[in-house]
């Protein structure tokens, strides 16, 4: 159905609500998050999200995101939105994003037409997920790495994004309200603890002309680490943990390199803004890395930082677990946001 007629469907099924002063409980948004590979999409009733009404679309079956949102507002039966906001793979200006891992570009305007709606935000999706670490309970996170700092409601915290790209954006808490700055520090050169890293850094160089956070962090990490520490191109990065849980020493030593790359480039980060409300990482790789997480590899590289050392054992590191986390950041950021 073209999405003139969906609109004109949407408008005719809502039943407009009243509101009372400043009340926005009960605005009506639709939420996205938009991956590389998958779009998962979800009604929210205010900042509360509808879990029954979240569905996951491959993009690759459709030729831009208005396709996706009108088979979703067909699929869902969904009347007019209050609010839209969509979380995107890659960098956003002026609500407008050009995703990293698809040939897709996301602009408010673009989503405004098809949705009806003129409240429309485009946030990053490590942003996305900034703005619902404080929406998180206990079940839906787990320590790796206790602190000893005492967390206050106002302390600073940071996001780690470890999946098949890597990226990283601090939470700050002002008086104006929750502030997730835009990051690509994914792309930022990776610096060296130590010798053995520095071989690591100066093999990938010579293959990539450059290194960065993300060569060693995200998904296809392991298998440059792979590569540079034992000559191999045979396996894949789920294959190497796979040989890791079965005990190959190898393959453990590979994993157990990227963990100490990224303690290192954590305590980095956390010394650059003081989370002292912990940081918070997110992502496939994350979780099939926790068992290393939690190990000493990773306490000692993230608090190797000589004087400063005991330092950085104020701060906590944990693995957040909730998979709807990106889209009830997304209703936190667009009810928040004035217009």
């Amino acid at each position: 159905m073209p999405w003139i007629n969906r609109l004109s469907l949407a408008q005719s099924l809502h039943k407009p609500h009243a509101k009372t002063g400043n009340d926005m409980s009960d605005d009506l948004c639709l939420v996205l998050d938009i991956g590389g590979t998958n779009t998962r999409i979800a009604l929210t009733q205010g900042h509360t999200l509808l879990t029954d009404r979240v569905r996951k679309y491959a993009n690759t079956d459709y030729p831009n995101l208005a396709a996706v949102i009108e088979t979703y507002l067909g699929d869902q039966n969904v009347g007019a939105l209050d609010r839209v906001c969509v979380a995107a793979a890659g960098p956003v200006t002026d609500d407008r994003a050009e995703m990293t891992n698809l040939d897709w570009v996301i602009d408010a305007r673009d989503i405004a037409s098809v949705t009806g709606s003129a409240k429309v935000g485009v946030i990053n999706d490590l942003q996305a997920q900034g703005h619902s670490l404080h929406m998180l309970d206990e079940n839906d996170t787990r320590c790796v790495l206790a602190g000893t700092h005492q967390v206050r409601d106002n302390d600073t915290k940071i996001v780690i994004g470890m999946g098949t790209g890597f990226n990283a954006a601090p939470v700050f808490h002002t008086s104006a309200g929750r502030y997730v700055p835009p990051s690509e520090i994914g792309h930022a050169r990776i610096a060296a603890a130590n010798a053995e890293q520095a071989a690591v850094v100066a093999h990938i160089q010579d293959i990539e002309a450059f290194a960065s956070n993300e060569h060693v962090l995200a998904g296809r990490g392991l298998e440059r680490l792979d590569h540079a520490l034992n000559n191999r191109q045979d396996r894949s990065a789920a294959q190497i943990m796979e040989a890791a849980g079965n005990g190959e020493n190898i393959a453990i030593n590979v994993v157990k390199m990227q963990a100490s790359f990224a303690g290192s480039v954590y305590g980095d980060m956390a010394l650059a803004n003081l989370p002292l409300g912990g940081l918070y990482l997110i992502g496939g790789v994350a979780r099939a890395l926790e068992p290393y997480l939690s190990s000493d590899i990773f306490a000692h590289s993230f608090r190797d930082k000589g004087r400063f050392g005991p330092f950085n054992k104020q701060f906590s590191v944990h693995l957040v677990l909730d998979d709807f986390a990106a889209l009830k950041g997304c209703a936190s950021y667009i009810m928040a946001r004035a217009f």
